[in-house]
């Protein structure tokens, strides 16, 4: 999953259907990393020849096997600006997909959530379906 907008507007997390929860913790910010086989990350990018800072980033929420069911993505905003959710994944018949969520705008403090239906797969591997809805 990728969120990308405002460098430094928002925070991701991700919980899963156990209630395990990966990316940063709201109140926090500090780094979780509770669901197994996940990780996340932030990148942005620098003007290497002026020094000048990242005005855009991505937030990158990875998990290798999902367990299948709802999982609640919350993307809370830190600064107001706008932003795009966009899930890769395989489908049912093996396929890569990518599928993006409609562009949304957050303020300081305004939380977005999505559920994202995760379908469990074959014994040879996990193949997950996201569908939105919030």
């Amino acid at each position: 999953m990728v969120v990308a907008g405002k460098f430094g507007g928002f925070r991701v997390l991700l919980t899963d259907p156990d209630g395990r929860r990966t990316g940063t913790d709201p109140a926090t910010g500090a780094a979780l990393r509770e669901i197994p086989e996940s990780g996340s990350y932030t990148d942005a990018l620098a003007n290497n020849v002026t020094g000048e800072r990242p005005t855009s980033a991505a937030t990158f929420v990875e998990i290798d096997y999902p367990e299948a069911g709802v999982y609640t993505l919350e993307v809370r905003g830190l600064a107001p600006g706008a932003f795009v959710l966009s899930v890769d994944s395989r489908g049912p018949d093996g396929q890569r997909r990518q599928e993006t969520a409609p562009k949304e705008t957050v303020t300081n403090g305004a939380v977005v959530r999505y559920k994202l239906h995760i379908e469990s797969g074959p014994p040879e591997g996990p193949l997950i379906g996201p569908v939105f809805s919030r």
